[in-house]
C-alpha cells in the first residue's frame, strides 16, 4: 500500500473540523499545525489559535484507495491538484514540520515582557501612544511605561493586557 502525502483544501476555517474527520472516520495520518499568539483588539490583548496554513491539512493516504473519501470528507473542499496530477509531499518536509511544530500540532509565541521593551498601547485611555517598560510590577499583571505625553515624559502604570510590544507579530512581512 503506497501512501503518501496529499495536501487537502479545507473549507474556511475548518481545518480542525477537517482533520478530525480525516483521523476519526478514515484513519488517516493528518498534520495540521496551529499557532497560537497575542493579538491587539480594541479591548486590549487576546489570545489567537488559528491554523499555520490557512484553508489547508495535509494527509497521508494511498491516493488510488482514498481519494473520493478525502475528496468529499466533512470540512474538505478537495486534494490540492494541477488537472490530473496530484503533487505529494515530501514525507521529509513533514517531519520537519512536526519536530518544529511539537507533538500537540500547536506553536505558542509569548510575549516576554522586560525592562526597556518599546511597546504600543492597544486599550485603555491611552490607546494609540507607544512608551517604554521602566518596571515590571511583581505579583501583578501591570507594568509601569514611559510615555512622550504632551511634550514631558510620564510614567505610567498600565495592565499586561493593554500593551503590545512592537515586534510583537511573528508574521508580519
Amino acid at each position: 500500500m503506497d501512501q503518501e502525502w496529499y495536501s487537502l483544501k479545507s473549507q474556511p476555517k475548518h481545518e480542525q473540523l477537517a482533520a478530525a474527520f480525516l483521523r476519526k472516520h478514515l484513519g488517516l495520518d493528518v498534520f495540521s499545525p496551529r499557532v497560537r499568539y497575542q493579538r491587539k483588539s480594541r479591548l486590549g490583548m487576546k489570545w489567537v489559535t488559528e491554523a499555520l496554513f490557512p484553508g489547508y491539512v495535509f494527509a497521508c493516504f494511498n491516493l488510488a484507495q482514498h481519494l473520493s473519501q478525502v475528496r468529499y470528507g466533512q470540512g474538505i473542499q478537495g486534494v490540492v491538484h494541477f488537472k490530473n496530477y496530484y503533487p505529494c509531499i515530501p514525507d521529509l518536509i513533514i517531519q520537519e514540520l512536526r519536530t518544529s511544530i511539537g507533538q500537540e500540532e500547536l506553536k505558542e509565541f509569548d510575549t516576554v515582557l522586560e525592562e526597556g521593551v518599546e511597546v504600543e498601547l492597544v486599550g485603555g485611555p491611552l490607546m494609540g501612544f507607544q512608551g517604554v517598560i521602566k518596571q515590571i510590577l511583581p505579583a501583578k499583571l501591570r507594568v509601569k511605561v514611559l510615555l512622550d505625553f504632551l511634550g514631558q515624559s510620564t510614567i505610567i502604570e498600565v495592565n499586561t493586557s493593554h500593551i503590545l510590544p512592537q515586534q510583537e507579530n511573528p508574521f508580519r512581512m
